[in-house]
């Protein structure tokens, strides 16, 4: 007969030739126990580096072929509920109105706001006698109720008429000089010009809609006018920094990764320095001089990549709970650092609080070597920095400014950049050549723009776009916004 054998994991075992004292059975059952327990360790230790492996090629996939956005949209399931809402209010309309006594009231609308211009439209009785008796009627009140009205834009030709005026003793003649237009010889007002950046870069119009739109009203513009009329326009806007003095962005270019590098660049810095997780910064707080504060941008980052390879949940909770930090952050855009630091006390600090627990205990739970713990402990090390911006209001939450404003000059090949720079007289000569990137950031430094911390817009009065300015005074002068200390054409 056939000896009975039984398998357990990679180990088999003969019950034949089973031992019949307790004691070596008993070492037998430990030492089975030790090489289930050392297999399972191993298998663990081969998930979390699958795991990790697949995570990286997640990654060099959604870099090579992904978005570069990190935002998660919520508008998007708004995006295809509206064909169903308007279907509803279609099928809704269809129906005959119900008794207004039997008709449930309706909820509070919002008021129109007052800054809007009001028509009146008087709608009155056809004559002042009573159908019922033939009594005189007389006014005892009235009833208002309010429709929000759309004006259509309309073209207008301004004629700018100078009048010429003779000199009979000496023959001269005298007129008045020829106002300066935004565009030489160009048809464009400031006004127009105005529109057709707000529609491109704000409204995200293209420009062959836009010449659409124009053959509409009965105008026929080329697309290669308003393309030069964009980049002639962004030209008066390049100078424009937020502040009374312009402030500057210096990049310093390094051949290596070396943490010397950025000691020597900033060998006589004293202050904040915000970074991103690059290890050469630690060593900058050596004399105990200067404080770091990291960015939260890169810490979401691993997270974001990490779910959207996997869709973790926990990756969900912590953009969740990341994404209310940069909710309170665009709440308080544009108010005074003092300001800034009250509502990040009052607000962000709890959520803060609640946080760093939670990380602490999901670590526990997840696998040590899989790419979640590697996110947990990257915001778990740099703690104490992500949380500098609490007690100080000039500091962002992020540095996506300052890489927002290099990374046109870091992506670009190495022999654009040589062709860029060969062009750069160019550039000043024929501003509509400007690249889309530089154009792009023409229309943004007003906003923000990378400088010291005493001079970052979001600490001062929110400003106003230039564009915006000239479209709702088309007759203010290019001069009035752009500033004097300008570098000039030539």
């Amino acid at each position: 007969m056939r000896p009975a054998c039984i398998r357990i994991l990679c180990v088999n075992i003969d019950l034949a030739t089973l031992p019949v004292e307790v004691d070596a059975l008993h070492r037998l059952v430990h030492e089975l126990a030790a090489q289930m327990a050392g297999e399972r360790t191993e298998l663990a230790q081969a998930q979390a580096e699958v795991e990790r492996l697949r995570l990286i090629i997640q990654r060099l996939q959604r870099t090579q072929f992904g978005r570069r956005s990190e935002r998660i949209d919520g508008d998007q399931l708004a995006l295809g509920l509206e064909d169903l809402d308007a279907d509803i209010a279609r099928t809704q309309a269809r129906q005959p109105a119900a008794n207004d006594a039997d008709a449930e009231p309706r909820s509070r609308r919002p008021r129109l706001p007052n800054h809007l211009p009001r028509e009146d439209v008087e709608i009155d009785v056809d004559g002042r006698v009573c159908p019922c008796c033939g009594g005189a009627l007389h006014a005892i009140g009235e009833t208002v109720s309010e429709m929000l009205d759309f004006v259509p834009a309309r073209l207008r030709v301004l004629r700018i008429r100078r009048a010429k005026y003779g000199c009979r003793a000496c023959g001269t003649i005298h007129q008045a000089a020829a106002p300066e237009r935004p565009i030489a010889k160009g048809l464009a007002s400031p006004g127009l010009l105005a529109h057709v950046l707000v529609s491109k870069y704000c409204d995200h119009t293209p420009l062959y809609r836009q010449t659409q739109i124009f053959a509409r009203h009965g105008v026929e513009i080329d697309r290669s006018t308003l393309a030069n009329w964009v980049g002639g326009a962004c030209w008066w806007l390049e100078a424009l920094w937020a502040g009374p003095d312009p402030p500057a962005a210096v990049y310093f270019y390094s051949p290596d990764r070396k943490a010397e590098r950025p000691a020597s660049h900033l060998e006589g810095f004293r202050g904040v320095l915000q970074v991103d997780g690059y290890a050469g910064f630690e060593r900058l707080t050596a004399r105990g001089d200067i404080l770091l504060a990291a960015c939260w941008a890169h810490t979401r980052r691993k997270f974001y990549d990490l779910h959207e390879a996997t869709g973790s949940p926990i990756a969900a909770e912590a953009l969740r709970r990341i994404a209310e930090l940069y909710a309170i952050e665009r709440s308080i855009r544009g108010r005074t650092a003092e300001e800034r630091r009250h509502v990040r006390n009052t607000q962000s600090r709890p959520l803060l609080e609640a946080m760093r627990p939670w990380l602490e205990t999901e670590l526990g739970r997840v696998p040590g070597r899989g790419g979640l713990a590697e996110a947990i402990r990257y915001a778990l090390a740099r703690w104490s920095a992500l949380c500098r911006f609490l007690d100080d209001g000039r500091i962002e939450l992020d540095n996506n400014p300052v890489e927002r404003a290099i990374r046109a000059r870091t992506q670009e090949p190495p022999v654009r950049r040589l062709r860029r720079r060969r062009r750069t007289l160019g550039h000043r000569l024929f501003p509509h050549r400007h690249c889309k990137a530089q154009r792009r950031r023409a229309l943004r430094l007003p906003l923000r723009c990378p400088a010291a911390p005493d001079r970052w817009p979001s600490h001062e009065p929110a400003r106003r776009s230039p564009a915006v300015e000239l479209a709702e005074n088309p007759r203010q002068s290019l001069k009035d916004v752009r500033p004097r200390d300008a570098y000039p054409l030539f």
